[in-house]
């Protein structure tokens, strides 16, 4: 069982891996041409406004995001969240999970001259 959770993790964190990936690439087509075929997502109201012009305000994608957590905080798997999770609680790899987190949000935020608090 442990080794298919394992499994499970890695195919997980590549799938992530290729979403990044996609959305580099699409959000870099975007800027040379629209293609309306791979844009066929519907905005959220976080990531577009409305401009007083009445045109839409896309979030520009290409700035750097703080690293989230992308883990269960019940048993430290990646692809789901807690509130459905079905396995049994690993504290041990949830605080694995959260320390590695910490360490690359505090890489990023010297990366990138961060001088706004967060809360971990």
């Amino acid at each position: 069982m442990t080794q298919f959770n394992s499994v499970t993790a890695q195919l997980a964190s590549q799938i992530a891996e290729l979403q990044n990936q996609l959305a580099l690439l699409t959000s870099k087509q975007s800027k040379d041409k629209p293609n309306p075929k791979l844009n066929t997502c519907k905005s959220s109201s976080k990531q577009s406004a409305i401009s007083p012009k009445g045109k839409p305000k896309v979030q520009d994608k290409s700035q750097p995001v703080r690293p989230k957590p992308g883990y269960c905080f019940r048993c430290g798997e990646d692809g789901h969240i807690a509130s459905s999770c079905s396995n049994d609680p690993n504290p041990a790899l949830v605080s694995e999970k959260r320390d590695e987190l910490a360490k690359r949000q505090h890489e990023w935020d010297l990366r990138n001259g961060s001088t706004k608090p967060h809360l971990n």
